[in-house]
């Protein structure tokens, strides 16, 4: 909490200013601790991610005016917001809508830090939560991606890399709760 800077949120580093992306990570570190420093410093993380959301409901990493909504960051503002407003507030309808959107328009998500689809998979999962329609199928299109090695690549046809492999898969937590009827795939009725 000895990072946090004044306006509320939290840089990669102490020594800059404060993010999209690192703040939501600090909040959820946050989330478990009952004591009243924690309780003050979480809110003044909310108010600084609520008071950093563009008019169309999502976030860009950095305070830059040129910089873009990615899906990672966003996800991660949203299940910052979800875990301490609640998964259905109104600040995060947008942009859990503009995640699945995304991913129904592109067939996948990316990541702003790393060209990795593992990767990006599981941020945004924590963003839409694991039940989420889209999470079906963006489980099955990793799953589809793991080579014969068992390892996984970075994008589609590439070897298996360290990182990848190392990062969610669909035996990581959330893509093996997706396997289950929670995450049971599009309804046939």
């Amino acid at each position: 909490m000895k990072a946090q800077n004044p306006d509320g949120g939290w840089g990669y580093r102490s020594d800059l200013e404060s993010d999209n992306d690192t703040t939501p990570c600090a909040l959820l570190a946050l989330r478990d601790r009952e004591d009243d420093a924690s309780t003050d410093a979480a809110e003044k993380g909310i108010a600084y991610l609520l008071g950093c959301q563009l008019e169309g409901g999502l976030w860009t990493t950095w305070q830059s005016a040129e910089d873009l909504p990615v899906e990672d960051c966003v996800a991660h503002v949203v299940a910052a917001l979800a875990t301490f407003r609640g998964p259905a507030h109104r600040s995060i309808r947008r942009a859990r809508r503009w995640l699945a959107q995304r991913y129904e328009a592109h067939g996948r998500w990316t990541a702003g830090w790393y060209r990795n689809l593992p990767y990006a998979v599981l941020e945004v999962s924590k963003g839409l939560g694991e039940a989420h329609p889209v999470m079906y199928g963006a489980v099955q299109s990793l799953r589809a991606l793991q080579n014969a090695d068992g390892g996984f690549p970075l994008g589609p046809g590439e070897d298996s890399t360290p990182s990848a492999t190392g990062s969610p898969s669909p035996r990581s937590q959330s893509a093996t709760t997706c396997t289950s009827r929670s995450c049971a795939g599009p309804s046939t009725t």
